[in-house]
């Protein structure tokens, strides 16, 4: 499997599964990174279909603080997602993010303001996702998640 572009669906699902050539999912690093906000969309998560802006970040860079080995990560191809609840006890977070990236503009919506945001260039923190097993341990899912309390203007 070393050029996963040039095999097609059918090739895929001929492999054995316990090929040695399947490398799991690898999530970023802890740590900061930089990339670009290419856009927005509306979405409901969860179990209450909980309303929800979702911005995607792509061009995505790891800063001088991600000290492990990232040699091996694709960053071209790249596309983070970082998810910002719209209810009463969450819309703060997306508010700071606006603040920080854009800046304050006294007045001005969130309508207005959400949009807005794309095409900006930010710094966030991401780390592996986990999630806790029944056993009380961490199985590391392979996949990122971005932290939306940490984004800044870069």
């Amino acid at each position: 499997m070393s050029d996963s572009s040039a095999l097609n669906v059918r090739d895929l699902l001929a492999l054995p599964t316990d090929d040695p050539s399947i490398k799991s999912r690898r999530g970023l690093p802890n740590g900061h990174y930089v990339g670009d906000i290419l856009g927005h969309e509306w979405i409901k998560v969860g179990q209450k279909q909980t309303d929800c802006v979702r911005y995607s970040i792509g061009r995505v860079e790891p800063t001088p603080d991600v000290t492990e080995d990232v040699s091996d990560i694709d960053f071209n191809r790249m596309e983070l997602r970082a998810d910002f609840y719209i209810t009463p006890d969450a819309l703060s977070i997306l508010r700071d993010a606006i603040h920080n990236v854009l800046g304050l503009q006294p007045g001005v919506s969130f309508e207005v303001r959400i949009p807005e945001m794309v095409g900006a260039k930010v710094q966030f923190r991401a780390y592996p996702e986990s999630r806790r097993q029944q056993d009380g341990s961490y199985l590391i899912t392979g996949y990122t998640t971005v932290d939306t309390f940490s984004f800044v203007a870069v």
